[in-house]
């Protein structure tokens, strides 16, 4: 007799259990043993054996519908958090001030005040970029840059 090649994906092992259970509640075989590893074994030991086979099948199906359970309500929830959170920072900046260094206890960054800058300290930004692109730009022409070369096309060898 030829031995069925059996799978290793566990759905399909559950279900093959769930069909021999099918078969032993029938009545098929009723009153009947069925040798099991060599031991004669009644249809109701048989389902026994069945349903402790399929308690770690069960028990992760339902821990995996648990999980995407608690997955879609995670989900669900991202929404609403999201407002809860956008309101805390708006009241806790409100409440506490932007600028204030304590707003860190919250998880926020206050906000850096920038000095006004005068006209005379914008005219000397402007005239020291000035002058450093002006050095920069000395600073390339004092590289010399190697001259591309040029292919002189070769003179057609006589025959």
């Amino acid at each position: 007799m030829k031995r069925q090649r059996r799978t290793r994906n566990p759905r399909e092992i559950a279900q093959q259990l769930e069909d021999y259970k099918k078969g032993f509640q029938g009545n098929l075989l009723q009153g009947k043993t069925v040798p099991l590893s060599g031991v004669p074994t009644t249809p109701v030991d048989a389902i026994s054996k069945i349903d402790t086979a399929l308690v770690p099948f069960n028990g992760a199906d339902s821990a995996t519908q648990a999980r995407e359970v608690a997955l879609h309500l995670r989900d669900a929830a991202i929404d609403p958090a999201i407002l809860l959170l956008t309101d805390l920072e708006a009241g806790v900046r409100a409440t506490v001030g932007t600028t204030n260094p304590e707003i860190k206890q919250f998880g926020l960054s206050p906000k850096v005040l920038h000095p006004h800058r005068s006209v005379v300290d914008k005219a000397k930004a402007v005239e020291k970029g000035n002058q450093t692109r002006a050095e920069h730009r000395t600073a390339l022409e004092g590289v010399t840059q190697p001259a591309p070369e040029t292919k002189t096309p070769s003179p057609p060898k006589a025959p």
